[in-house]
């Protein structure tokens, strides 16, 4: 067997490294060799609770690892993904990319320049649950789609230390609830949908104070006629539809793929309703006691089991390091998605609808 991939991490601010530091204890392919961290003793504490060396010595981390994983708050992703691809390593990075359009051009060029191998986390990617819904939008049974909805966020703001950390800071998060939470729901649109032309934003801190916005929804236009919203929002202390997808011929909800939404919805969790072909097609309504909804079994991972679910971000990195593959979400994946909710801010800036500029 092949010596074990050294695996270290540079910042472990996010709580996804969490997650992530089992997966790669408990793997026989590699080694986690230690963590250091932007925050002063954060890595002798976590290092303690969950058992791996803590880093005073950044440049000596970087000597004893092969792969890097960056979990540094989203304003430090840049500088250490420039340290990692010049230092030769592999990198698996936190979502989001990055907070500005000059952060992801210098991540764009240190990757073009020494052509490091990147791996961008959006943990959505690997529900099986996503899977289904793609394939019932690929079948077509909804006919063309018109209006999608996505509400994404959590409760956070009700703990009354969130407001003390990194995630409200703006010069460390680059932003708040729509930069934090919305680029889940960006990678999901644009995966599912392709990329926006255009977006409309509002962005609310009302609720909490906090320098960065706790409330925002951002409504999406694409070339071909399709609206799309994202609503995120730090005080989401229940929800029930997660996704809502309309077309000419069905409708497609889900739930249970949000904090909002886990704890409290138990079933039905993937439905949809198919105007039956011999129906309205031709223009008649159909009959309220004909109309059901179809339920899929499948319960979404985030719902039965959310620690392998944010796990299998980091066991995809290392199965595609083991195997050679390419990243299975790549440099321009996460770009892409950043550049949705970057405009999304120039337009709660400015007041007016923003055109997506894509590098």
């Amino acid at each position: 067997m092949a010596d074990p991939i050294r695996v270290g991490f540079l910042g472990i601010e996010h709580i996804h490294a969490d997650f992530w530091q089992e997966v790669f204890q408990e793997s026989p392919h590699t080694e986690l060799v230690g963590a250091w961290a932007i925050t002063p003793g954060l890595t002798a504490s976590k290092g303690a609770e969950f058992g791996y060396k803590s880093w005073e010595d950044r440049d000596a981390l970087l000597d004893a690892c092969d792969a890097v994983v960056v979990c540094a708050p989203t304003m430090h992703h840049a500088d250490m993904v420039e340290l990692a691809a010049r230092a030769g390593k592999k990198i698996l990075l936190e979502k989001p990319m990055a907070a500005t359009t000059e952060h992801l051009d210098r991540i764009g060029a240190v990757l073009e320049e020494t052509g490091a191998w990147l791996m961008q986390a959006y943990p959505k990617r690997f529900d099986p649950i996503n899977e289904e819904i793609r394939q019932i939008l690929d079948s077509g049974d909804l006919g063309r789609i018109s209006l999608m909805r996505i509400r994404h966020g959590h409760a956070g703001a009700s703990n009354p230390v969130f407001g003390g950390t990194w995630f409200t800071d703006p010069d460390l998060a680059g932003g708040g609830t729509m930069m934090d939470e919305g680029s889940h729901a960006a990678d999901f649109v644009r995966r599912t949908f392709g990329d926006p032309e255009e977006v409309s934003c509002f962005m609310s801190n009302s609720a909490h104070g906090f320098p960065v916005e706790d409330t925002g929804i951002a409504i999406y236009k694409w070339s071909n006629g399709l609206v799309g919203e994202i609503v995120s929002c730090f005080q989401f202390h229940g929800g029930e539809n997660s996704i809502e997808v309309y077309g000419t011929h069905g409708a497609l909800i889900v739930s249970g793929v949000d904090l909002g939404s886990r704890d409290l919805t138990e079933s039905g969790f993937l439905k949809t309703f198919v105007v039956p072909e011999d129906s309205n097609r031709g223009g008649e309504l159909v009959l309220h006691d004909e109309k059901k909804w179809t339920v899929s079994d499948t319960v979404p991972q985030f719902k039965k089991d959310t620690p392998t679910f944010h796990k299998n971000v980091a066991s995809a990195f290392v199965d595609a390091m083991v195997t050679g593959s390419p990243p299975p979400c790549t440099y321009l994946d996460g770009r892409r998605a950043s550049e949705m909710i970057i405009a999304a801010y120039e337009s709660a800036k400015t007041g007016r609808a923003v055109k997506i500029e894509y590098g």
